[in-house]
């Protein structure tokens, strides 16, 4: 059977799954608004914000973005943690 929008029979699709922390994963999420620098999107708890990357080098900005979802969730564990002693 193929996939309706590639030619490729859906066996041999390549479907690449990577972890937040892997800087591999935001290279899929960024995207550029009216001028040149990278963005993204992220997600945490009940709020979805946009996050300006301030670079038009898209490794950089994945890193940044991975670095901003890792400090995201280092707060909240932090906060959790300290909420439980």
């Amino acid at each position: 059977m193929k996939d309706k929008r590639t030619s490729l029979p859906k066996a041999e699709k390549a479907v690449a799954s990577f972890a937040k922390t892997d800087v591999r994963y935001w290279r899929d999420k960024l995207f550029q608004r009216s001028n040149d620098e990278w963005h993204c999107r992220i997600g945490f708890g009940a709020r979805q914000d946009r996050w300006p990357l301030r670079t038009t080098n898209r490794e950089q900005a994945a890193l940044k973005a991975r670095d901003i979802w890792l400090s995201l969730e280092a707060g909240v564990c932090c906060r959790a943690t300290s909420l439980r002693l």
